[in-house]
């Protein structure tokens, strides 16, 4: 039998594994098998087994890589289901990105640290977000940054220099 094995690393760190795969059998047939999501505690995991629906056993290797996106998604694993009480958040160094509507909807958000690595900030990341106050290390704005990054006119401070 051979196998491919493709899989979604970008929240692995996080608790979770998606795994996408396809399966080509010695009699020709072809199974492309659905997303696989499983509990991931540790963070030295280097190998993912499963079955496929004729119950033969595959295994891929894992390759943790570290998150460099924040979305809304990522934001859920991070709170556990519970970023709307979330009162405040520091932005991990190792994230590039905060896509569209990471943080949409964080109504007891008070404050959050954005790295100088943040090198864009999609639109309305933080819409809903009336308490905050956004605190960045950047100078001043960065020219990717959405012009409606911060469609509510929260508060900035520019240059803030983190612990």
């Amino acid at each position: 039998k051979s196998y491919s094995v493709s899989g979604e690393t970008s929240i692995q760190q996080y608790g979770r594994l998606n795994l996408t795969y396809s399966v080509k059998y010695d009699d020709g047939s072809f199974y492309k098998g659905t997303a696989i999501e499983q509990t991931c505690n540790d963070s030295n995991l280097k190998s993912v087994e499963w079955k496929d629906r004729y119950n033969n056993k595959f295994t891929a290797k894992v390759s943790i890589s570290p998150i460099t996106t924040l979305n809304s998604d990522v934001l859920y694993l991070l709170t556990n289901g519970n970023a709307d009480l979330m009162t405040e958040f520091e932005v991990p160094s190792s994230i590039k990105s905060i896509e569209s509507y990471a943080f949409a909807g964080c109504s007891n958000l008070k404050s959050i640290v954005i790295p100088k690595s943040v090198t864009y900030i999609g639109e309305y990341a933080f819409d809903d977000c009336t308490k905050l106050i956004i605190y960045c290390e950047a100078d001043s704005q960065p020219s990717d940054w959405s012009g409606y990054w911060n469609s509510e006119n929260r508060p900035v401070v520019w240059g803030y220099k983190m612990s």
